[in-house]
């Protein structure tokens, strides 16, 4: 945990636009290979290894892959914004465990190697395991898939029948697992509204998504509140955080572009603000400039040929569709 006077350099320097460095991580120089250990548990999003061997509660998985580290080399990643909105693309566009690994290669272990009492046996040693990369995944392909569905107007896009009458719940299907949420209210945006927070709710209360809270006071009178990430995992859920709700810290602010060719994540600031048309309530999408030219071309072309009388067809191989990243 880093110092008080260490946090308060870190609110000065962000205040004074100094740095944006928003955490300072360790990756693992020749990435991670797997390994299949019977003395690993997981359970509520947390994995673990018991140095005195198996001591299973009765609701985890017994026997799975953990990452490993190849060897002990380390170097060091800082976290700004052109790392962070990197670190969104390779995750949501993640399609297999290989991808998983790359991932985890590239930006280190989700977590730090903790080691810490249980009390009566020995001591629990936290660890990562594919599973834990691979719901962590799913789970924010499935809240931005949500929150999209929401915002374009069609909030029943994942809403699935459960159970007897009218009942309905959400249902998201990745090829890293699949994502489902309780879904209650009168109406299909009650209900999606409802999924969404219950996801954000079960996030917020795994120990693995805390973040330390530092508050200081400033000699003009101005009080700044800072969340200091702890780990990758919480940094990761800051940003989530920010990109729903739009109420913190703008330096985790990022958005996906749009254009299906494209669907990197950026940082808002650097993107075009462009308000969609018709859209009710009102919404704005962020996209990049070369994306958004690209698109008003498109439009412009589709267009015209309405105009004449004819059909717009693109260009075969022009707009190769990528399976939708959220």
């Amino acid at each position: 945990m880093p110092s008080g006077s260490c946090i308060d350099e870190r609110v000065e320097r962000y205040l004074r636009k100094e740095s944006d460095v928003l955490l300072t991580w360790e990756s693992c120089s020749d990435g991670f290979c797997l390994e299949r250990s019977p003395h690993y548990s997981e359970a509520h999003g947390v994995t673990y290894i018991h140095r005195d061997g198996p001591r299973f509660p009765s609701d985890v998985t017994k026997g799975a892959l953990i990452l490993v580290p190849r060897s002990e080399k380390r170097h060091p990643v800082s976290f700004s914004g052109k790392e962070l909105a990197h670190l969104f693309t390779r995750l949501t566009s993640a399609r297999s465990e290989e991808d998983v690994l790359q991932v985890s290669g590239v930006f280190g272990a989700l977590r730090s190697s903790l080691s810490y009492p249980d009390g009566e046996v020995g001591y629990f040693f936290e660890c990562d395991s594919l599973g834990a990369w691979k719901m962590l995944v799913a789970t924010l392909r499935a809240i931005f898939a949500l929150q999209g569905s929401i915002a374009q107007g069609e909030p029943a896009r994942h809403l699935v029948p459960w159970g007897r009458g009218s009942k309905q719940m959400f249902e998201f299907r990745d090829a890293l697992g699949t994502i489902r949420a309780l879904a209650t209210g009168a109406s299909d945006v009650e209900r999606a509204r409802s999924s969404l927070t219950w996801l954000l709710n079960g996030w917020t209360t795994s120990s693995l998504t805390l973040s330390s809270t530092h508050a200081r006071c400033f000699e003009n009178g101005q009080i700044v509140i800072r969340h200091e990430p702890r780990d990758l995992h919480s940094l990761i859920w800051l940003v989530v955080v920010e990109v729903i709700s739009r109420q913190g810290d703008t330096r985790l602010r990022l958005a996906q572009c749009p254009e299906e060719n494209c669907r990197r994540w950026d940082h808002e600031r650097d993107m075009r603000r462009h308000k969609v048309v018709g859209a009710v309530p009102s919404r704005f999408e962020f996209w990049h400039e070369n994306c958004y030219r690209a698109f008003k071309r498109r439009e412009g072309t589709e267009r015209k040929a309405l105009d004449k009388g004819g059909g717009y067809a693109a260009r075969p191989g022009a707009r190769k569709k990528r399976a939708d990243s959220t």
